[in-house]
C-alpha cells in the first residue's frame, strides 16, 4: 500500500476515533460525552464538592445552619436567649412587666396617688353641729364653723370674713390651742392697710406694737391681751389697766364689761369668774404678780 493511502487511512482512523465513523455510535458517543460531562458536573463526587452533602454541610447544609440560620445562631440573633434579653420573660418585666407595673401603675402607686390615706386627709364642712363646736381650717384661706341658728357646719372664707370686718387683708386660716380662726394680717407699713384693723379693734402685731398706731394707749380702755400677745413689742397701757381696786363701783362696772384690769384679775375674784365655765388665763398672764387662780376651768 502506497504511503499516501496509509496517511489517508490512519487520517480516516483518526476521524473515527475522534469524530466517530457510525452514526449511531457517533450519536451514541456524543451522548455518553455529554453524560460522561454530566458525571463530571453532576455526578456523585461532583455533587458532593458542590451540591452535595459535604458542601451542604459547608454551605446550606446542618453545620451551616447552625452557623447561620440554625438554633445555635437563633439563640443569639432570634433565639430564647435573646429573646429573653431583647423581647424576653426578664426584658418584659424590666419593662412591661409586674414590678414595671408596681412602680408605674400598680397597687402601690395608686396608693400614694388615690389611696385611702389621700381621702382622709380630705376635711369636709358638712353635717350637724351643736354650739360649742370648734372651727376648723379647712386649708389655709378657709374655715369650718357650726351656724348655731341652723346647726349645721358652714365653710367661710377667711378673704371674706376680713371684708366683712373692712379689713385690708386676704385673709389665713390659723390653728388655736381650742378652736381654728381666720386672721387678716397686714403689712405694718401699709398705713391704710393698718388703720383698717385699727378700725375693727383687732389686736394684732401692728395695732399693738409700741409705735402704738391705733392711739389706743391711754384711751380710758385696758389692752392688757397686747401685752399677753406680743410680749417682744407691745404698747404700755399700765395706766388704762390699773384702776382704784377700793372703789366698788368702778370695780363692778368693769366686771359688767368683762374687762381684764388689775382690779377684775385681782386674787380676791370680785367678778366671781372662777371656776365660772370659762378659762381666765389672760389674767396670770397680764398680771401676774396678783390674780386668781383659774386653772380648773383652763384644763377643760
Amino acid at each position: 500500500m502506497k504511503k499516501q493511502h496509509i496517511f489517508v487511512l490512519v487520517l480516516v482512523i483518526l476521524l473515527c476515533f475522534v469524530m466517530g465513523c457510525d452514526d449511531d455510535d457517533k450519536t451514541d458517543g456524543d451522548v455518553d460525552t455529554t453524560d460522561g460531562d454530566v458525571d463530571m458536573v453532576d455526578g456523585d463526587d461532583e455533587m458532593e464538592t458542590v451540591d452535595g452533602d459535604d458542601e451542604m454541610e459547608t454551605v446550606d447544609g446542618d453545620d451551616e445552619m447552625e452557623t447561620v440560620d440554625g438554633d445555635d445562631e437563633m439563640e443569639t440573633v432570634d433565639g430564647d436567649d435573646e429573646m429573653e434579653t431583647a423581647d424576653g420573660d426578664e426584658e418584659m418585666a424590666e419593662v412591661d412587666g409586674d414590678d414595671e407595673m408596681a412602680e408605674v401603675d400598680g397597687d402601690e402607686e395608686m396608693a400614694e396617688v388615690d389611696g385611702d390615706d389621700e381621702a382622709e386627709q380630705v376635711l369636709e364642712c358638712t353635717g350637724a353641729c351643736a354650739e360649742g363646736d370648734a372651727a376648723f381650717c379647712l386649708d389655709s384661706a378657709d374655715i369650718c364653723v357650726c351656724d348655731t341658728q341652723n346647726s349645721v357646719w358652714t365653710t367661710l372664707a377667711c378673704g371674706d370674713v376680713c371684708d366683712a370686718n373692712q379689713i385690708l387683708s386676704d385673709g389665713v386660716c390659723e390653728a388655736g390651742a381650742s378652736s381654728d380662726t381666720c386672721a387678716c394680717p397686714v403689712d405694718c407699713n401699709d398705713a391704710p392697710a393698718v388703720q383698717s384693723v385699727c378700725d375693727a379693734g383687732i389686736y394684732d402685731e401692728c395695732t399693738c406694737s409700741a409705735a402704738d398706731p391705733c392711739t389706743w394707749k391711754d384711751d380710758g380702755s385696758c389692752d392688757i391681751m397686747c401685752k399677753v400677745s406680743f410680749s417682744s413689742d407691745y404698747l404700755d397701757d399700765t395706766t388704762d389697766c390699773s384702776g382704784d381696786c377700793t372703789n366698788a363701783t368702778e370695780v363692778q362696772a368693769a366686771c359688767d364689761n368683762f374687762a381684764y384690769i388689775d382690779c377684775t384679775c385681782a386674787a380676791a375674784d370680785p367678778c366671781g369668774w372662777k371656776d365660772d365655765g370659762y378659762c381666765d388665763d389672760i389674767c396670770e398672764m397680764g398680771f401676774p404678780s396678783d390674780f386668781f387662780d383659774d386653772s380648773v376651768d383652763c384644763a377643760k
